[in-house]
């Protein structure tokens, strides 16, 4: 009965595990998508200073 015991309780475990990451992911997508635009146009006003002092 124990180890019926401890495979149950692996996997709930398991499963709070992939319910973590699902909550990470979005948190993770939210802190990188400032970093996203301000990359982007930083590339932006790059690419319109070189078009301007050509």
């Amino acid at each position: 009965m124990g180890k019926i015991r401890s495979h149950e309780d692996l996997e709930v475990g398991n499963e709070s595990r992939s319910v973590d990451l699902l909550d990470t992911l979005p948190n993770l997508s939210k802190s990188l998508s400032p970093l996203v635009i301000l990359y982007f146009s930083n590339f932006k006003l790059q690419n319109a200073y070189l078009l301007l002092n050509k």
